[in-house]
């Protein structure tokens, strides 16, 4: 069952490494030290703000640097004048030694891969003629989401197999946006991952489902004319 830790340690997550407020979080220190010790620039994913993917983008990097985000926090908790880290950041410490949690953002990742990140680059990808598409001409691509999705709940061995392929498990066939996500989630030998993949993957559906009753065959978007939909 999905008990929502994983969101959770993503917004805090991104409160601390990232916050929308200059004046808050750790954001300087935070990419400072990351340059210094890991040698590249890096931005944590801006989750306190409405944008999309963001929470997969988060939890794929806090796996694939899972020891790095370990030892920032350490280093973070040693240079404290206190000696303590306050409420968010000892929270951030116990959900990235938390192996349920660590499963959770598992889960956000592999939809990420999956799902999210295809289906964007899908709708923002211009046609073959070059001319951009109209969103009441995604239909069909919206129903190809909710036919994927349920492929992955009857069987999750498309993503959970030792090496699943991009043709298969990606919804448009695209090479995987984290291509070490995969091997990464493989070697940190989560408990539960079946499970909690088919109730996260079920609840999606749910939402698709709901979503694309507009585009539903015979609808007002289904039979609008071309001039309609351009107007729209």
């Amino acid at each position: 069952m999905i008990n929502s830790w994983g969101i959770k340690t993503v917004q805090i997550a991104g409160a601390i490494f990232n916050h929308k407020d200059d004046k808050k979080g750790h954001h300087d220190f935070f990419c400072d030290w990351w340059r210094k010790h890991i040698g590249i620039l890096f931005t944590f994913s801006d989750t306190s703000n409405n944008c999309f993917q963001s929470y997969c983008c988060a939890a794929a990097a806090l796996l694939l640097y899972l020891e790095n985000f370990q030892q920032f926090l350490e280093h973070f908790w040693i240079t404290k004048q206190s000696g303590r880290l306050n409420y968010m950041e000892a929270n951030l410490w116990k959900a990235l030694h938390d192996q349920a949690t660590l499963a959770e953002l598992a889960i956000l990742a592999l939809y990420g891969e999956a799902v999210s990140y295809p289906y964007v680059k899908a709708i923002c990808t211009t046609s073959k003629s070059g001319e951009k598409k109209n969103m009441l001409d995604l239909g069909p691509l919206h129903k190809k989401v909710s036919t994927h999705i349920q492929a992955i709940i009857n069987n999750p061995s498309i993503l959970l197999c030792e090496n699943p392929s991009n043709v298969t498990a990606s919804l448009e066939e695209d090479e995987w946006q984290h291509p070490s996500i995969i091997k990464c989630i493989q070697k940190l030998n989560l408990p539960y991952l079946k499970e909690l993949l088919i109730a996260f993957f079920t609840g999606a559906d749910k939402t698709w489902t709901c979503f694309i009753s507009e585009f539903a065959p015979g609808g007002l978007i289904d039979g609008a004319t071309t001039e309609e939909q351009d107007l729209a």
